[in-house]
């Protein structure tokens, strides 16, 4: 079965900013990078949402690596998938809401 996939306002908004730092820091190729393995991501979640572990820090949530540095946070309903936030892995993780 294929999920849909919707995206909160807050996984674009944190999205777009991982991909701006990477921009300026490290440059366009990493940048598309960070796209393609999220794309990547978000088609394997799409086909079976259950196979990246629930959180350690959110029991509703799941928790995907994009790369060793930032996660994906999903959530899984009756038939769609709702990407609530992307997260840089280096940031401490109480500040998470």
């Amino acid at each position: 079965m294929k999920y849909t996939i919707g995206f909160t306002d807050r996984a674009i908004e944190t999205a777009e900013a991982i991909k701006s730092q990477l921009l300026n820091r490290w440059g366009l190729t990493i940048a598309e990078d960070f796209d393609r393995r999220a794309t990547q991501i978000v088609q394997l979640i799409e086909l079976s949402p259950e196979m990246f572990p629930v959180s350690r820090f959110y029991n509703s949530l799941r928790q995907a690596p994009v790369h060793k540095n930032c996660s994906m946070f999903y959530a899984i309903r009756v038939n769609k998938v709702i990407i609530h936030f992307f997260w840089d892995n280096r940031q401490d993780p109480l500040f998470i809401k």
